[in-house]
């Protein structure tokens, strides 16, 4: 814009030098005229050019639970066995003090408690609390829903949907999924580097789309 608008002052002057010199007032202002319109010209065609550039890079984060702690065995989920009804949530709160117990050493009393043996002791330290079916119900919303297994692809779907250059992921173990797409990881981050082209195309849906220099979080 500064460059086009030195030019255009280069013109004005030189046009009215030699109109002033060299003509009637009448051309002076059919010069002036003429170079006032080229101007107005320039700037909108500078306007639509800065709509239709893309920025340097698109960026996004991304924060989710991770694999280990989306896990509907925890006691913040317990999906299909508790409600928002006062009992249910009196319930909560004593899973929550079961889950954190300790014992006179300071040891857990129930470690792994969401996890099943032989690693862990689910479902141990809501027994007692909630009813085996309430148990079973737990289980099957967690196999169809937080399985790692089934909810990694959705996260890499979304990722993928925000047509990010550089992605900051909070502890979202996605890193190998991802680099089958074209990106690099490095600790937390995901980026990679494609054309600077006005558009490209979305790797998720295949349509075109426009990128802008904005920061997502999802």
């Amino acid at each position: 814009m500064a460059y086009i608008c030195r030019v255009a002052g280069a013109l004005w002057r030189c046009g009215v030098r030699r109109a002033s010199t060299t003509a009637a007032p009448s051309e002076v202002e059919r010069a002036i005229t003429a170079l006032e319109t080229r101007v107005i010209e320039l700037q909108g065609r500078i306007e639509l050019l800065e709509r239709r550039t893309p920025a340097r890079f698109r960026t996004a984060q991304y924060n989710i639970l991770s694999s280990y702690l989306g896990n509907n065995r925890e006691p913040w989920f317990l999906f299909g066995a508790l409600s928002q009804s006062g009992a249910d949530l009196e319930r909560a709160k004593q899973i929550s003090l079961r889950h954190n117990a300790k014992n006179d050493a300071g040891t857990l009393l129930f470690p792994g408690a969401a996890t099943p043996p032989p690693a862990g002791c689910w479902p141990r330290y809501v027994e007692g609390i909630l009813s085996a079916e309430e148990i079973r119900a737990v289980e099957q919303r967690d196999a169809e829903v937080f399985a790692w297994p089934v909810r990694r692809p959705k996260i890499v779907q979304t990722v993928l949907s925000l047509d990010a250059d550089l992605v900051l992921f909070i502890a979202n173990p996605v890193f190998i999924s991802l680099s089958i797409h074209g990106f690099l990881t490095i600790n937390d981050y995901a980026f990679r580097c494609r054309s600077w082209s006005s558009t490209s195309t979305s790797p998720s849906s295949g349509v075109p789309s426009r990128r802008r220099a904005t920061g997502v979080s999802g």
